[in-house]
């Protein structure tokens, strides 16, 4: 895990959807959907919570463990990588194209305190797992003085 500043980590993704906007301001929605398109692309995403854990289920079929990146900070966690296009041969036709490469990035705010020291995640059959413990309540006797 590595530890980022939240604030940055916001910002790059308001400066994004502002850019995506203008972009089909622009030139409408079915040219900055070509566009954007070759630039990105968004995994689909399980988030769901246990008594114990927060846990993120990322579906990331093609791209290798080692171009995934997960950060954390303080109650946000960014999810970022790429997934590299296969190499097809000149010489084709191509009947249908709609499997996404290149970059992505998701960020989640976490609405509950969690353990950051214990975050873990795992990669296995195109999926990718965060499992993030929650930290229990905090219970402290306060000794009221005279």
């Amino acid at each position: 895990m590595e530890y980022f500043n939240n604030n940055l980590l916001i910002k790059i993704d308001v400066v994004q959807k502002r850019t995506e906007e203008m972009i089909k301001e622009f030139f409408g929605d079915a040219y900055s959907t070509k566009l954007l398109e070759y630039r990105y692309w968004t995994p689909a995403v399980d988030i769901y919570e246990t008594d114990e854990d927060i846990i993120i289920l990322v579906e990331l079929a093609g791209v290798r463990r080692e171009d995934i990146s997960v950060i954390l900070d303080c109650d946000a966690v960014c999810i970022v990588g790429k997934r590299i296009a296969s190499t097809i041969p000149h010489k084709i036709r191509q009947h249908q194209m709609e499997i996404p490469f290149g970059v992505f990035k998701r960020v989640f705010r976490v609405s509950v305190p969690i353990k950051g020291d214990e975050v873990e995640a795992s990669f296995q059959d195109g999926f990718l797992t965060i499992r993030m413990p929650k930290q229990g309540p905090v219970s402290v006797k306060i000794y009221v003085e005279k």
